[in-house]
C-alpha cells in the first residue's frame, strides 16, 4: 500500500479513490470495495473489536485506502505500511461536510437505527447493494455498519446533532495532524487536483481531468431502496 487515507467520508473520497487508482496502478480500498467484498466484514468487525489483523495480508494488492471502513483503522494501516504517506482530505468547512453527510450517508444509518438491523429488514427496504448480499454475509456487514454509524461521528447522538458532528469532524482532522509527522502528512481537498497526490507518490500528474464522481445526486440514486413496480 502506497498511501493511507485518514479522512472521514464525504470529503471527496470517491473521486479520490479513482484518482489514486490511476496514480498507483492498483485498486483503492473504498467503501464501495467493501460492498463488493462482504466477506471482508469479519475482518473489519475483528479490527473494531480490537483484535489483531494482518493488514499487509488483508490489503495485499491495494495501492491505497480511503473512506470507511478503512479510515477508522488508519492508525493501524499507517503502522503496517510505515513508508506510505498519510492522506487527510477535507471539505471547505465543517458546515459543507455536515450538509453532504446529512443528505447522503446519514439517512441510511438513521433508518437502520430506527428500524433495527438491516439483516432483519425486507429486501424492498434495502438499498440495492445490500439487498443483493446473502443473508449470512448481510448480518456481518450490518454489524460493521452499526460500528461505522457511531465511530465515523464519534457518538450516537451526533447522528442527529449537527454541532456535535461538526466538532467531531474538526477534532478528527486535528488528531491526524497531531499524530502524523509533517513530512509524512498530505492534506488535500476537492479542487486541489492531481499534483499534490502525484508529488506525494513520486509520480507524474496525468494530463487528464481529475475524476469527479459520487455527487450527492449520484449517491442518493445509488443508495435508495428500489421503487415498487406499481409506485
Amino acid at each position: 500500500m502506497r498511501i493511507v487515507g485518514a479522512a472521514l467520508p464525504r470529503t471527496g473520497t470517491m473521486s479520490l479513490s479513482h484518482a489514486l487508482r490511476e496514480l498507483t496502478g492498483a485498486p483503492c480500498y473504498h467503501m464501495t470495495e467493501w460492498f463488493h467484498r462482504p466477506r471482508d466484514s469479519r475482518t473489519w468487525a475483528a479490527a473494531f473489536r480490537g483484535e489483531d489483523v494482518d493488514w499487509p495480508a488483508f490489503l495485499a494488492g491495494y495501492g491505497a485506502g480511503v473512506d470507511t471502513p478503512f479510515c477508522l483503522a488508519w492508525r493501524e494501516a499507517a503502522e503496517a505500511f510505515p513508508d506510505a504517506p498519510v492522506l487527510l482530505t477535507r471539505r471547505t468547512d465543517p458546515e459543507t461536510w455536515w450538509a453532504s453527510m446529512d443528505a447522503t450517508v446519514l439517512p441510511n444509518i438513521r433508518r437502520w437505527r430506527d428500524l433495527g438491523s438491516a439483516g432483519d429488514l425486507p429486501d424492498d427496504a434495502l438499498p440495492p447493494w445490500l439487498a443483493e448480499v446473502p443473508a449470512d454475509e448481510r448480518r456481518d456487514m450490518t454489524e460493521v455498519m452499526a460500528v461505522l454509524g457511531q465511530r465515523m461521528l464519534g457518538s450516537p447522538e451526533a447522528l442527529d446533532d449537527a454541532a456535535t458532528a461538526m466538532r467531531f469532524y474538526e477534532d478528527w482532522g486535528r488528531q491526524v495532524r497531531e499524530e502524523v509527522p509533517a513530512d509524512r502528512l498530505v492534506e488535500w481537498q476537492p479542487g486541489d487536483g492531481w499534483q499534490p497526490l502525484a508529488d506525494a507518490l513520486g509520480v507524474g500528474a496525468p494530463d487528464v481531468p481529475f475524476p469527479k464522481v459520487n455527487t450527492r445526486e449520484e449517491f442518493l440514486a445509488r443508495s435508495a431502496p428500489p421503487t415498487p413496480p406499481d409506485a
